[in-house]
């Protein structure tokens, strides 16, 4: 009997994935007086599995333009989202790309509080996300071929073949003898 993918490392990148969503999710946030213009996400993500536990791995930073009235623009950037940090340790650097003067101090702070705040929110969930869209093709009741293993015989993952690139952008895996 092979032994269960749910033992041997297995790995699913999930940088494309990580964009999409934080890209949609941070999008959608409303401060009143700010409009989010553009995210940029860039970074490592990934979603691994070793001997049956699932963990996410990611390191990435997010730079959410805004606009305002007035011309008043500019950015707000987390320069570190790892997946090991909590709700309260984001930083956030902000920075005045248009506009002056009171009404563009106004709106900075603003960026600078509130879309801070519910950038948190959205970076709390990020990790479940992750799970929700990777765990179950990392597990044995994951879809059969969907991430085929490597009979490398390395202890650090080797790529694999991904079927429904789309879905699942890339993905590795490797197996240790002796589990």
């Amino acid at each position: 009997m092979p032994p269960s993918k749910n033992w041997h490392w297995r790995n699913a990148r999930a940088e494309a994935y990580a964009k999409e969503w934080l890209t949609a999710e941070i999008t959608k946030l409303e401060v009143e007086g700010l409009k989010v213009a553009s995210v940029d996400v860039e970074g490592d993500c990934e979603v691994g599995m070793r001997k049956s536990k699932i963990i996410t791995v990611y390191d990435l930073v997010v730079k959410t333009e805004w606009t305002g009235a007035d011309d008043v623009k500019g950015t707000l950037t987390c320069p570190e989202l790892m997946h090991d940090m909590a709700k309260s340790e984001y930083v956030f650097e902000s920075e005045l790309n248009g506009g002056s003067g009171a009404a563009a101090d106004k709106l900075r702070q603003l960026a600078r509080t509130e879309l801070a705040d519910r950038q948190r929110d959205v970076f709390d969930r990020f990790t479940q996300a992750l799970l929700s869209r990777y765990s179950f093709l990392l597990t044995d009741e994951g879809p059969a071929n969907e991430l085929e293993a490597s009979n490398s015989g390395t202890s650090t993952p080797s790529s694999v073949a991904v079927a429904g690139a789309a879905a699942l952008p890339s993905a590795s895996s490797s197996s240790r003898g002796g589990g």
